[in-house]
């Protein structure tokens, strides 16, 4: 291991502390990377504002804007020429989450991975082309959100639901129209492979009250944080399932534009709270006139 890679190893293994990093400014100045230096110096700086005059302060903000907008290359390497400010999040000198295009991921996959510490990655595909062949890269290893809306359908979520590389995947967005259907649901709901997916976002996916029914019996239901099923043809029965499902972590429901009777709709909200969002449900013609939720 190189002297570089052991005071990344470090750094990757006291994330919250600066001194690392500050170490590694410190070698970055004895192998002329003078640039990379100062932009960990400064962005450590900036995280201390303790008695520290307020002209100082701006003279530091000042100075990182510079550094970012004239100096990507040198903080960044070779994905520097890629990247803009609207795409990398920093915390104290390195990139701590890089939101890209498909496109992006797959021609600088082997540059993203090389990354350390490690970044979190969102990306987002508009190609189900695409979307095939970044679930062939390990370096979908990085990501923790993935936004598709590309009629990914039942083929391509049982796809992703067997894809050995998302370990880190915690947000799952399939946008309307991509056609998941009940399938689709239950193979990523029951999936082995996704270990910390906490947030599923399946607006109008085509899902009904059979794939809610799996969705509240499956292993994901207990660790859920977020769920997105607004728009899908569910009727009282779903939300039978959701008031009637096994303890779980649901910190939000959110269950607009959907075919809920005033009755189903009381039961949610006893069960859910404001951790429900009906806003916006169909009402039948027998409920009553009431633009109100009742509780």
């Amino acid at each position: 291991m190189s002297d570089e890679e052991a005071l990344l190893a470090a750094i990757s293994a006291h994330l919250d502390e600066d001194t690392p990093r500050l170490a590694f400014a410190d070698w970055l100045d004895e192998n002329d990377r003078n640039i990379r230096a100062e932009f960990i110096r400064v962005q450590c700086a900036l995280k201390q504002t303790e008695d520290r005059p307020a002209e100082e302060q701006r003279k530091l903000a000042a100075r990182l804007r510079y550094l970012l907008e004239n100096h990507r290359r040198d903080i960044l390497g070779p994905l520097g020429a890629d990247l803009t400010v609207f795409n990398v999040t920093f915390d104290r000198g390195f990139a701590t989450d890089l939101n890209i295009t498909d496109l992006l991921f797959l021609q600088r996959a082997t540059a993203i991975g090389e990354l350390r510490p490690a970044p979190r990655i969102h990306v987002h595909t508009a190609s189900a082309a695409k979307f095939a062949k970044m679930l062939c890269c390990p370096e979908m290893g990085l990501v923790v959100e993935f936004i598709a809306t590309c009629r990914v359908g039942e083929h391509r979520a049982r796809q992703l639901a067997t894809c050995p590389h998302l370990a880190r995947l915690e947000i799952l967005n399939f946008g309307p129209y991509n056609t998941l259907g009940n399938a689709g649901l239950e193979a990523l709901a029951f999936s082995e492979h996704l270990p910390v997916l906490v947030d599923l976002r399946l607006c109008g996916n085509e899902i009904s009250d059979v794939g809610v029914e799996r969705l509240v019996a499956s292993p994901l239901w207990r660790r859920l944080k977020r769920l997105d099923l607004s728009g899908n043809v569910l009727s009282d029965a779903s939300a039978d399932h959701f008031v009637t499902a096994p303890a779980s972590s649901v910190e939000y429901l959110n269950l607009p534009h959907v075919n809920f009777s005033a009755a189903a709709r009381r039961r949610l909200m006893r069960t859910f709270g404001d951790r429900v969002g009906l806003i916006g449900c169909v009402r039948f013609h027998n409920d009553e006139p009431s633009n109100e939720l009742e509780s």
